[in-house]
C-alpha cells in the first residue's frame, strides 16, 4: 500500500470565502489558498496561506468578524435607541420634550461599516411657546 499522500486541513471558518489552486477537497504540499469574507465581515489575519510539508498551513487560518459601525453620537437633546452596531442595526433618535426633530430619525449600520442616514444630519430644535 502507498503512504498516503500529505494534505493539510480544511480551511474553515464561519462567513470564510477561499480560493484555492487544489481542489475542493484535498490540500497538498505546495497548494496555496487566499480567502475573503462574506459581505458585511471583515477578514482578520494573513488573507494567503500555503499547505506546507508538515501537513500545515504556513500560517493560522483567518477568521471573520463582523462589520461594527462606530458609537453614534445623539444630537443634542435628545435620546437614541439602537439595536446594536452591527450591519442592519437601527438607531433611532427621539428628542426631548419640547423639541422637534429636525433631519432623519432614523440610521442603519451598512454593509461598509458606516452609519446610513435617512435623511439629512439630525437636530433637536426648541419650539417656543407663547
Amino acid at each position: 500500500m502507498c503512504p498516503s499522500a500529505i494534505t493539510c486541513p480544511r480551511p474553515e471558518n464561519p462567513h470564510l470565502l477561499s480560493n484555492c489552486t487544489d481542489s475542493v477537497n484535498e490540500w497538498h504540499i505546495g497548494s496555496v489558498c487566499s480567502f475573503s469574507c462574506s459581505t458585511g465581515f471583515n477578514l482578520q489575519g494573513k488573507p494567503n496561506v500555503q499547505c506546507r510539508g508538515t501537513g500545515q498551513w504556513s500560517s493560522v487560518i483567518p477568521t471573520c468578524v463582523e462589520v461594527q459601525c462606530p458609537r453614534l453620537e445623539a444630537p443634542v437633546a435628545s435620546s437614541m435607541s439602537c439595536s446594536g452596531s452591527s450591519r442592519g442595526a437601527v438607531c433611532t433618535i427621539i428628542c426631548d420634550e419640547g423639541f422637534s426633530l429636525q433631519g432623519a430619525a432614523r440610521a442603519v449600520c451598512t454593509d461598509s461599516a458606516e452609519w446610513y442616514l435617512d435623511g439629512e444630519k439630525p437636530t433637536c430644535t426648541g419650539t417656543h411657546s407663547h
